[in-house]
């Protein structure tokens, strides 16, 4: 079989894919072919390395950003969570967020996989998500992307829980001119 899928249970062993096209490894991305429900953070380990194995494709990077956002909720979450923070995964996140701007799935993914990682309520996490532009990328993708629901909604609910709102220009109210007072 071309499609061979090993992934180490040990934080020292390597990750090992055998995935020749990005269909491939999209394919290895489905619920049937990713263990999702024991999943650890070998299987975090295993998902970046597919993102990081195919930086041109945007529905490998969309399939990979779906994962990482469901890995990173339910049972068990908060080892996978720092699996994926400890591996540079907020980098390659945002990476593949400018690297394919137009993709408004990937946007939305990577915009609730943020969401997801700022409303842990780890500091690490937020931290991770700021200084690998995370911030930068959501904001991009919103206003590139202001007629999609979903990006717009998790976009918005990643930078409320980054503390990014504040940061992003208000519109003045205008003032309302003072009476003069009469002497």
């Amino acid at each position: 079989m071309l499609l061979e899928k090993r992934v180490a249970r040990a934080p020292e062993e390597a990750v090992t894919i055998a995935a020749p096209s990005p269909e491939d490894a999209v394919a290895l991305l489905q619920p049937d072919e990713l263990d999702y429900g024991g999943a650890g953070p070998a299987e975090v380990r295993f998902v970046l390395a597919l993102l990081r194995r195919f930086p041109h494709a945007p529905r490998v990077a969309a399939a990979c950003c779906n994962a990482l956002a469901s890995l990173c909720v339910g049972t068990g979450s908060r080892r996978r969570r720092a699996a994926l923070v400890a591996g540079r995964g907020c980098d390659a996140v945002a990476a593949a967020m400018g690297r394919h701007g137009g993709d408004a799935a990937l946007q939305r993914w990577a915009a609730q996989l943020f969401w997801i990682l700022a409303d842990d309520g780890r500091k690490d996490n937020r931290l991770a998500v700021w200084n690998a532009g995370g911030v930068d990328a959501v904001r991009a993708a919103l206003k590139r992307h202001a007629g999609a629901p979903a990006v717009q909604r998790f976009g918005r609910g990643a930078l409320a829980q980054l503390g990014a709102e504040a940061s992003t220009p208000a519109k003045k109210k205008k003032r309302s001119p003072r009476r003069a007072s009469a002497l």
